[in-house]
């Protein structure tokens, strides 16, 4: 039966999420008895990957002001949907997907009974420009006959989630230097309150702290062990509380935030992974992920800053070793050139190992991803740690950047120095005395060693100097030939 329009026929806008918590938006429509909410949320779509689902906004006709749906529809005259306000920044569809965007002002005939029975009628809303304060979009659906119109309105917010990018200048430390950093996500506009929850994903779990380091890892479960995770979060944060088995969660503990900042702790040299962020609003009807700031469109951040690609090559952007031979600046690479020797690139360490580093003397030191690291273990007694000394010939006959170790940052009985994670098995050089006392110059022992035992130096007995033949000189400043043979002998690694 045509309904009169002098029955007071009104109609609303219901603004619901996708969680379809319909009751907590509904009615959203200044009628007498309702009042505009201020928590109607439509989330940014950036173009970014995983974007937020689209805002539900249903458009119903009532009877009366006691906020149950009419059983019918108008038969006649022209209803309309329109943006009164903030038009610019929503776009509209028929499918909560997507496909072909509604064009608005949208017009429907109610004398047609096709049009009648699409409603109530569910459009889905996509934030294309964030509000530049609380409700500055308002929509309008109202309905026409007979000369006379009824329209209500309802108004919403498009707002943003953003994380703030690592530091620039942090790198990570581990061992007895474990430090921290701080991540910071908030609301655009800051109007918008509620929920933060940080996720940690995707973070390293190295073997001890450095390549060298440990040389007997912890119990599993235990700092350092092979088990651990190398980023988490501390527990001693005032607005959080921290959880997961690996302390990979931090959530503020009320829902009244604009904006929050945790704290993030390093347990390894090099440490990475990446950090996401939940947002929930204060009325607890929408949810949305956090964008890294800027225009990457990545719901997370990586820890440390890491530009490198679009999978990063887990390597601080600001290290040194984030530069150097390689232009693709991937984390296997093995490229150092100089001395060049015969033309042969590398030291047998990744461009990610030598950024990762060694305890060398009591210090952590990052190896040189350009100039051609060894390692050597002085047993002269002749101070080759205090630098120059009985290695000052061998650093100058062959070029190299020369790193000696002491005691407890090796494996004593194989001289090895990167049980932690080397992609080869790294030995020390040995600089010892030279047994005979017949005046005879240091050598190698043997002509090219097939044994790590092998690979070592003898100090001349009388000169407490090094003296190094062509073929030993042609060999280091090569492609460490003698150096390659020796990490070839037996398999043990302890």
């Amino acid at each position: 039966m045509r309904k009169s329009f002098c029955q007071a026929v009104a109609w609303t806008i219901l603004l619901s999420q996708p969680s379809g918590l319909l009751a907590q938006h509904n009615p959203l429509i200044d009628i007498p008895s309702v009042s505009v909410s201020s928590n109607s949320f439509i989330s940014l779509h950036d173009g970014g990957a995983n974007p937020p689902a689209r805002t539900a906004v249903t458009l119903s006709f009532y009877d009366d002001g006691s906020g149950s749906p009419d059983t019918g529809v108008p038969d006649g005259g022209t209803a309309e949907f329109k943006v009164a306000a903030g038009g610019s920044k929503v776009t509209f569809y028929e499918n909560a997907s997507g496909g072909a965007a509604m064009t608005v002002p949208k017009t429907w005939d109610m004398s047609n009974s096709a049009n009648q029975s699409k409603f109530p009628l569910t459009i889905y809303a996509e934030g294309i420009e964030v509000s530049a304060s609380s409700n500055d979009v308002e929509l309008e659906f109202s309905h026409t006959e007979d000369g006379k119109t009824n329209t209500k309105t309802d108004k919403a917010t498009v707002f943003k989630v953003e994380i703030e990018k690592c530091a620039s200048d942090w790198l990570p430390k581990g061992g007895s230097e474990d430090n921290t950093t701080t991540i910071k996500a908030y609301t655009v506009p800051e109007s918008v309150k509620g929920k933060f929850k940080f996720t940690l994903a995707e973070v390293s779990q190295e073997k001890g702290y450095c390549m060298n380091l440990p040389l007997t890892l912890p119990a599993s479960g235990s700092e350092d062990a092979e088990d651990w995770k190398d980023l988490r979060f501390t527990d001693d944060q005032a607005d959080f509380n921290v959880s997961g088995g690996n302390k990979e969660i931090a959530e503020t503990k009320t829902s009244d935030h604009k904006d929050a900042t945790v704290t993030v702790k390093s347990f390894d040299y090099g440490s990475y992974g990446k950090i996401k962020v939940d947002f929930t609003s204060l009325d607890g009807s929408v949810t949305v992920a956090g964008k890294e700031k800027g225009d990457s469109g990545r719901d997370y951040t990586r820890l440390p800053l890491d530009e490198d690609g679009e999978n990063g090559n887990q390597i601080a952007d600001s290290a040194t070793q984030n530069s150097g031979p390689g232009g693709d600046k991937d984390k296997g690479d093995d490229k150092d050139n100089d001395p060049p020797g015969d033309g042969t690139d590398g030291d047998l360490q990744t461009r990610y190992e030598e950024y990762r580093g060694y305890i060398v003397n009591g210090s952590h030191v990052r190896t040189s991803t350009s100039k051609k690291t060894v390692f050597a273990v002085d047993k002269t007694g002749y101070s080759v740690a205090a630098g120059g000394g009985p290695l000052s010939l061998f650093v100058d006959k062959t070029g190299m950047e020369v790193k000696v170790m002491i005691d407890g940052e090796y494996v004593a009985n194989t001289r090895r120095i990167n049980l932690n994670g080397g992609t080869t098995a790294q030995r020390a050089i040995l600089v010892e005395n030279d047994p005979a006392t017949n005046g005879a110059w240091g050598a190698t022992q043997g002509s090219k060693p097939s044994s790590y035992s092998d690979c070592r130096i003898w100090l001349n007995y009388h000169t407490r100097e090094l003296a190094l033949d062509k073929d030993l000189e042609a060999g280091f400043t090569g492609h460490l030939i003698y150096l390659e043979a020796a990490n070839a002998g037996p398999g043990n690694d302890e």
